[in-house]
């Protein structure tokens, strides 16, 4: 497992398993570094994009994008309401959640190791720009469902 992300995923739940608090000065340290996060790897992508563009593998990123936007909450419908038989909130939620743009974790894993950023970033800005409309769509989805 050479993947450092792994490793903290990893760290945090087995730290997490343990029932032990983190200590204050680790705390003190670590709080503001993950606030930090989200925004410093969002500004990462945003410089990409000067890079990148929308060009280049746009027709993978937008394969990518209807995918992420349509398949994925399909599948995560039918999974949570019908196979494991969710309570309705909980269906609407997870639904909800996969209908979400795809997270900077794609843009990361392509730095990482070195291949796919412009379709990683391609896909970031165009499931962005489409969620306006299909987290309306999926809402909609739902309430119609019963969920």
């Amino acid at each position: 497992m050479a993947n450092p992300i792994l490793h903290g995923v990893v760290g945090g739940l087995l730290w997490n398993v343990t029932g032990l608090e983190i200590p204050k000065l680790a705390d003190d340290v670590l709080a503001p570094l993950a606030k930090a996060a989200s925004p410093v790897a969002l500004v990462a992508v945003g410089m990409s994009m000067v890079n990148y563009g929308i060009r280049g593998n746009l027709a993978i990123g937008g394969v990518l994008a209807i995918i992420k936007s349509l398949l994925m909450p399909l599948v995560v419908f039918v999974v949570a309401a019908y196979v494991v038989g969710l309570p309705s909130v909980w269906v609407g939620v997870a639904t909800l959640i996969a209908a979400c743009p795809t997270g900077v974790f794609s843009f990361i894993m392509a730095n990482q190791f070195g291949t796919g950023h412009a379709m990683s970033t391609n896909g970031i800005a165009i499931t962005t720009t489409i969620s306006i409309f299909m987290v309306s769509f999926w809402l909609l989805f739902i309430q119609v469902q019963g969920y």
